[in-house]
């Protein structure tokens, strides 16, 4: 199921560390989105958006207060 998303985020930059790049950690439920740009980082929501809205899905925008 989530792995539509980081497909959706094929043209995005993301980060490069070691010669390995990578947009996203993923964590059962739980995804964080890295980039080296505000750019990218917006580039990578509107792929998010466009998979949530084609697949019937919502993001959840509020933190946990269990979130450090």
């Amino acid at each position: 199921f989530i792995d539509g998303i980081i497909f959706e985020m094929r043209e995005c930059t993301g980060v490069n560390i070691n010669n390995f790049k990578f947009k996203a950690l993923l964590y059962v439920d739980d995804m964080m989105l890295v980039s080296e740009s505000a750019e990218d980082l917006q580039e990578m929501l509107k792929c998010c958006q466009t998979y949530a809205d084609t697949h019937y899905s919502i993001f959840n925008e509020e933190i946990p207060s269990r979130c450090i």
